[in-house]
């Protein structure tokens, strides 16, 4: 059995390829990044401006990536696996229908 991943370069993640497994690369050196939780468990990469470090959340990244724009929107996970952040696994909703979904499970 063959496992085929994609991977993109978006200008809005400079220096960085995503992977729709929720991997994410230098596109400088080629080197997997570390992925470190916050912490409410949620994974993020270190992104870095002139002058500046700041934190990307791996689930936004990967969802903007493959699944579509979700400026604005929240990125829900499907099975509710924080960490789980394949392609597959998120559906781009409002706060109202992120919350409801939630809701619903309590």
């Amino acid at each position: 059995m063959t496992t085929e991943w994609r991977f993109l370069q978006l200008p809005k993640y400079p220096n960085r390829i995503i992977c729709d497994n929720g991997e994410i690369f230098s596109s400088i050196n080629g080197r997997k990044l570390n992925l470190k939780p916050s912490r409410d468990g949620y994974l993020r990469v270190r992104m870095y401006k002139p002058k500046k470090e700041y934190y990307s959340w791996v689930h936004r990244m990967v969802c903007y990536a493959f699944v579509g724009n979700c400026e604005g929107k929240d990125c829900h996970h499907k099975d509710r696996d924080i960490t789980n952040n394949n392609w597959w696994n998120f559906e781009i909703k409002t706060e109202q229908e992120h919350y409801a979904e939630h809701r619903q499970s309590i």
